[in-house]
């Protein structure tokens, strides 16, 4: 955090593209770990500015965009908008923006079923996509599947990892439903233990918070799939 405010300190003194881009970048890492709705507002001028000079970042201002809307107005306002971007550029322009759509329809509900992930993603992305792939196939009673998808769920790699990006959260909470699931309560159960006790750290994102709670109140009540939607936000608006 503080090397951040420090970066953003000596770029408020320069006036370029390249300076626009990198503020929101440091905007966009601060938002992602702590859900703060001053950098999110922040990021969405900077997004506007950035866009507006024609910089070959389409795919990373969809992102940028949808994390600092999420902060705003909610998970579902976000991804309309990401939907409408999607639309807009589709897969032409790289494929970061994929996973956080998959994982806003999943949030929401939708259950959408995921090929494997492409080779692009940075292990927390990939990591979540093969979370939520396993957990649509665990769903959908298909229990050999869904295993295989969570042998290749990867564990944060370093002590903090998960608050660094929703994605990380998303990853670990749905691997501690996943192992719960599929017979490993304990190991399942620490998980979620260990991911609410990290994500309770300040500063920190409250909806991320509530969402990890909820998960460790479901798997420590049962120990079949039958509870996972305790982990999933209501669909609609």
């Amino acid at each position: 955090g503080t090397a951040l405010k420090e970066q953003r300190e000596l770029l408020a003194r320069q006036d370029s593209p390249r300076a626009e881009l990198l503020r929101a970048l440091a905007d966009w890492q601060w938002v992602e770990a702590t859900g703060d709705a001053d950098a999110a507002r922040r990021l969405l001028e900077s997004v506007k500015k950035v866009r507006a000079q024609k910089l070959p970042v389409e795919d990373e201002l969809a992102v940028m965009e949808f994390q600092a809307t999420w902060v705003l107005e909610g998970l579902w306002a976000a991804l309309k908008r990401l939907e409408a971007e999607h639309a807009r550029v589709g897969e032409d322009d790289g494929v970061e923006h994929l996973p956080w759509l998959y994982l806003a329809r999943f949030l929401l509900g939708t259950w959408p079923e995921l090929t494997d992930p492409p080779d692009a993603l940075d292990s927390s992305m990939a990591s979540a996509w093969w979370a939520m792939k396993g957990a649509v196939a665990l769903k959908q009673k298909r229990v050999v599947d869904a295993k295989a998808a969570l042998a290749k769920v990867q564990r944060p790699p370093f002590a903090g990892a998960v608050r660094s990006s929703p994605m990380w959260a998303a990853s670990e909470g749905l691997r501690a439903v996943l192992l719960v699931a599929t017979g490993s309560t304990d190991e399942g159960r620490a998980a979620s233990e260990a991911l609410v006790r990290e994500l309770e750290a300040e500063p920190t994102w409250p909806r991320q918070v509530r969402w990890a709670r909820a998960l460790a109140g479901a798997v420590e009540r049962c120990t079949s799939w039958t509870c996972v939607g305790s982990v999933v936000e209501p669909a609609g608006p």
